[in-house]
């Protein structure tokens, strides 16, 4: 009898360690898991990142070597026909670079300075036989995010040119002679700009999709001339309504800056409201143009700067990424319930800063052809995330 009770008693407690790992296997009993509060938090996010500045501008140069003379200061307005500059012929000795070769003053831009037009035109082929094949199977819910890649590409494409690749500002070179001398008046209306370098040429406003900014790293700084040298430009004219900022962004930072949306970019400690005025986007790099038409004390000066980018602030409930997991391709987290199972729950991401994000809270909508506008169950106020599922 005793016997038979304490067989009882192991089958018993061996059938309850058994179930208790089946129901552990199966997330159905989890004592061991951290897990911290839904909260709503606002992201607020402030990038630091290097930045090149294009605007509508016209270079001056040099009919000939010579001395020259401003009356004009950095940053100054000047109206059509007002003398800016006098130059004095005199003999300057040739320079050459560092392969012993005479410089030219007019930049002839490197392929390697472009980016790679064929591969974009070959992924827009294939983005466009993409997008035939989902309207056909009408997946609606994937072709917006084809249409906006196709857009940037068509964008690059109308760029290009039919060939011409990187477009260069020639100096303009027409000025008075008289007593000797040349004297150069303002073609245009602007701020001027003392500082220049060859590479002023390159910054032509229809090149801002086409350039490979990872190789403009290391251009050299613009300088003040006083000494010139023939078809050398030495002073820009600047059309202040709008300058434009090219950053380098991850895909993660992208997400922060929606087109047509606004942003704060700081610029030598300057607060300055600007556009998300359109992304860039190829294999080579991502990034945005922003766009601002404010003025600022340096905006005549730097052709490449560092920014700090602060985006709209996100709000929405904060998730930690590590919680993070995917299942068919749909992102989300775990919730332990209050019986201690564990639940999966689809996420939305609205924005992504370092093991953070910000998440849409309660629902968020799908686009999509035959589920449109289906409203999917996500994280809510009351739910407990598993930290580490």
């Amino acid at each position: 009898m005793r016997n038979r009770v304490l067989s009882t008693l192991l089958i018993t407690s061996v059938v309850v360690v058994l179930l208790a790992f089946f129901l552990n296997t199966l997330g159905l009993f989890e004592q061991n898991l951290k897990t911290y509060p839904a909260t709503i938090q606002k992201l607020k996010v402030e990038l630091d990142k290097d930045a090149f500045v294009f605007r509508d501008e016209i270079i001056l140069g040099a009919y000939e070597d010579g001395e020259l003379e401003y009356f004009v200061e950095e940053g100054q307005r000047v109206y059509v026909g007002q003398p800016i500059a006098r130059l004095t012929p005199s003999s300057l000795p040739e320079e050459f670079d560092s392969s012993g070769d005479k410089i030219s003053y007019t930049l002839d831009p490197s392929e390697d300075l472009m980016i790679n037009i064929e591969g974009i035109r070959s992924n827009i082929r294939s983005l466009e036989d993409e997008l035939s094949y989902l309207v056909k199977q009408n997946k609606y819910d994937e072709i917006e995010d084809v249409r906006q890649r196709l857009s940037s590409l068509y964008l690059i494409q109308s760029a290009y040119k039919d060939g011409q690749g990187l477009s260069t500002t020639k100096p303009l070179i027409k000025p008075n002679f008289e007593n000797g001398r040349y004297t150069y008046f303002a073609p245009k209306p602007g701020l001027i700009g003392l500082e220049s370098s060859i590479y002023d040429q390159l910054f032509n406003l229809d090149n801002i999709h086409l350039i490979n900014y990872s190789k403009l790293k290391d251009i050299p700084s613009s300088s003040f001339l006083t000494q010139v040298h023939k078809n050398q430009g030495f002073i820009r004219i600047v059309d202040n309504k709008e300058s434009f900022i090219a950053v380098e962004l991850t895909e993660a930072e992208l997400s922060f800056f929606v087109e047509g949306g606004l942003c704060t970019i700081i610029i030598d400690g300057n607060r300055i409201s600007a556009e998300n005025f359109q992304t860039l986007r190829t294999e080579q790099q991502s990034g945005m143009l922003f766009r601002i038409f404010e003025d600022y004390p340096t905006m005549t000066s730097q052709r490449k700067i560092n920014v700090k980018l602060i985006p709209e602030e996100t709000e929405g409930i904060l998730v930690k990424t590590k919680s993070i997991l995917e299942q068919d391709g749909q992102p989300g987290v775990y919730i332990l319930k209050n019986n201690g199972r564990k639940v999966f729950l689809p996420i939305k991401i609205k924005g992504h800063v370092g093991e953070e994000v910000v998440i849409y809270s309660d629902y968020f909508t799908l686009n999509s052809g035959e589920n449109a506008n289906e409203s999917i169950e996500t994280v809510n106020l009351y739910d407990e995330i598993v930290e580490e599922p």
